[in-house]
């Protein structure tokens, strides 16, 4: 049996070679590696050293049938990585170009092939003109500045990817991208420098390996460098079986185990308070959020709990099976999963709360517009600005500020409102704002941001009873002013109390609300993701076009931009047709899924149509008729995946998902002329087409 003095570590790009094997295959490959895991020197392994390897510790481990992986296995067998799996001459041949190398504390594979000229074949890069110190300060070895600075393609960058270091590539990446080069190694630095001193804090005894030559490697020196966060992206240490039982369940889905070491510096340490994490789509919010509710499971004492929470119950859904697919049982059991709605409902029940919370905004929008019958029809309120223009001084003045008077409404600031009102005016949206009220007590009705406001009052009173250990908070953006004032309550202030992820490019709810406002204080605790893991850069571009024209907050009432943001894979150029009808479309729609899945050999599950309109059923006709299944994903429920079948969702219930491919099907875009409604409608299609990994079509008809 395996002691505590081996260690067992397995490359993410293990992981990579399991879609592509038999059904057979990958039985054998999941029950070597549970072999591997329990008992790397179990008599059933057979270790063939490697003599031309670059690396004098490499082994051939034999699997089947001229299948099986590199192992780096050390004199006195404490330690055993699994690098590569395939077969024995891709294995060999692997063996001969890449050697493990310490850099950043970490340990890296790298390719000894670097000598190899680049091709030049491609599209330009636009990469700005690098200095020595520029290259320096990018961590780039002296031996590789020739290389980087020939660099003239896409493909000549791509080429550089086995050479450099996760973060060397991202930063060249983001220049390419035309982010400021000043920004780049700023944040290249602050990021280092953060990542690193998190480590120490973790891991106040480790010593500095960076430097250290291939040659120099040694087994003790490699065990200390796989704990640090630079390794624990690529290497998993030591694994549980759950750990890689659930991995290999969803091989696509490393983020299950391997966070990037920027992810991993916001998950695994002491925050001395709020801390708010942005990102654009796509570059591991809800993974850090995810990671980060697992980590604080650990921290919690005996009998506490921590709340996971987000918007929408799909969200929650998806959410709650994420996390179970990374946690132990014992860490589950200190985690608890809802959307804030259903949570407040909940504990409104329990203390015998005696109104229905509504969220019927047709009636809703019924009762407003009865109560504005109490007006006289010469009032300036009724008969020239009308009901949407009260229902916006409720939702973004009344009840943001929770003024509960007249006298406290005549004197408000009505901040971010350009159109001025009278003395009178006021005086009149006040009376349909009472007369509102007044009906929605006597049906026994609240609006959800009141029932939260009335909850956090109760919360007050019931002191520390009900309240967590700490608060994740995924898609913070769309909650509202009632929503983080309640966030804020449920926890005690203090270390780890609140971590909250968001982008306000994707917020389709709502409006914006700063985060200081409802008690919660971030400064020097905000920080960003820069790096986009689920698409391809070509789709990234054409999604964040939806966003041109609009302005974005930080959820602090500062500017948020997306000009940082860069993806890592290329790919092919997104798929745009107008076409005269419908019918027309659906044609084309149907005629691509085919080409898609039968050419590219993507699987029906992994394939979305989306579209604004709940109404689908247009669209299930179409692919009834050609034969491929569909699935109609609700509102009620998350997706299985295990469920066959191209997924029909509209662009709300889509967000939070990823698929190989996207349709976006409609009619033209047309922006509307309130500002908030159109920054909505930008954010629903940014969210729409981000949800695509490699494939998007957007199809749009005149009829």
């Amino acid at each position: 049996m395996k002691t505590q003095t081996v260690t067992i570590a397995i490359n993410d790009s293990v992981f990579d070679f399991f879609p592509s094997l038999s059904k057979e295959m990958s039985n054998r490959f999941t029950h070597f590696l549970s072999f591997f895991r329990k008992n790397p020197l179990d008599p059933s392994l057979i270790y063939t050293k490697i003599n031309d390897a670059c690396y004098p510790d490499y082994y051939f481990v034999h699997i089947k049938e001229g299948q099986g992986g590199v192992a780096l296995r050390t004199a006195d067998n404490s330690l055993f990585m699994l690098l590569a799996i395939g077969s024995e001459n891709e294995m060999r041949a692997w063996a001969r170009k890449y050697a493990p190398v310490f850099e950043n504390g970490g340990i890296n594979l790298v390719c000894v092939e670097h000598k190899k000229p680049l091709t030049h074949k491609g599209e330009a890069v636009a990469l700005p003109a690098l200095s020595e110190v520029v290259l320096n300060t990018l961590r780039i070895p002296p031996h590789l500045h020739a290389m980087v600075l020939a660099i003239r393609t896409r493909d000549d960058l791509e080429q550089c990817r086995d050479v450099l270091s996760p973060m060397s590539f991202e930063a060249l990446s983001r220049l390419d991208a035309g982010d400021d080069i000043e920004h780049v190694l700023a944040d290249f630095q602050a990021d280092r420098a953060e990542i690193l001193a998190v480590e120490e804090e973790q891991h106040e005894t480790r010593h500095t390996t960076e430097g250290k030559r291939t040659q120099d490697v040694s087994s003790e020196d490699i065990v200390d460098a796989l704990k640090h966060p630079f390794s624990r992206q690529k290497f998993l240490v030591d694994p549980s079986e759950k750990e890689l039982e659930s991995i290999l369940d969803a091989p696509l889905e490393k983020w299950r185990v391997f966070l990037h070491p920027r992810q991993r510096m916001l998950v695994e340490r002491t925050w001395n308070g709020p801390v708010k994490v942005l990102g654009g789509a796509g570059t591991g919010k809800t993974v850090v959020a995810l990671h980060r509710a697992r980590y604080l499971a650990g921290l919690c004492p005996p009998g506490e709990k921590i709340l996971l929470t987000t918007f929408t119950k799909t969200l929650a859904f998806d959410l709650e099976r994420a996390i179970q697919s990374i946690c132990t049982d014992e860490a589950l059991a200190h985690i608890e999963v809802s959307s804030l709605d259903r949570w407040i409902v909940g504990f409104l029940r329990k203390n015998a709360y005696e109104y229905r919370i509504c969220y019927d905004e047709e009636e809703l929008n019924a009762l407003l517009e009865q109560a504005m019958a109490i007006l006289p029809n010469d009032s300036v309120v009724k008969s020239r600005l009308g009901l949407h223009f009260v229902k916006d001084e409720w939702k973004r003045i009344i009840q943001p500020l929770e003024i509960t008077t007249e006298k406290a409404y005549l004197t408000t600031a009505r901040r971010g409102r350009k159109q001025p009102l009278t003395r009178k005016d006021r005086r009149d949206v006040w009376a349909v704002v009472e007369e509102y009220r007044t009906t929605l007590d006597a049906k026994g009705l609240r609006e959800a941001p009141d029932a939260m406001r009335e909850a956090r009052d109760i919360l007050a009173l019931a002191g520390t009873s009900v309240r967590y250990f700490a608060v994740v908070v995924d898609e913070t953006q769309d909650m509202s002013v009632q929503a983080l004032r309640f966030l804020r309550a449920l926890v005690p202030e203090g270390k780890n109390d609140l971590f909250l992820v968001g982008d306000a490019h994707q917020r389709i709810y709502g409006m914006p609300v700063p985060l200081l406002s409802c008690g919660i204080d971030v400064r020097g605790r905000s920080k960003k993701l820069r790096i986009n893991y689920r698409t391809t850069e070509q789709i990234r571009r054409r999604a964040v076009r939806y966003l041109e024209g609009q302005s974005f907050d930080d959820l602090d009432d500062q500017s948020d931009g997306t000009d940082q943001y860069v993806s890592l894979l290329q790919g092919e150029k997104p798929i745009e047709k107008t076409f005269a009808t419908k019918t027309e479309a659906l044609k084309a729609l149907c005629d691509s899924i085919e080409t898609i899945t039968k050419e590219h050999g993507r699987a029906l599950e992994n394939i979305c149509i989306t579209q604004r309109a709940k109404n689908n059923q247009d669209i299930q006709d179409a692919l009834t008729q050609r034969g491929i299944p569909f699935l109609v994903l609700s509102h009620d429920q998350g997706d299985e995946r295990t469920k066959k079948g191209v997924r029909l969702a509209t662009m709300h219930r889509i967000k939070g998902l990823e698929f190989d491919c996207v349709f976006m099907l409609g009619t033209p875009t047309q922006m509307n002329d309130d500002p908030d409604v159109a920054c909505q409608l930008s954010a629903l299609h940014y969210v729409a087409a981000s949800r695509a990994k490699f494939f998007l079509s957007i199809f749009t008809y005149a009829r």
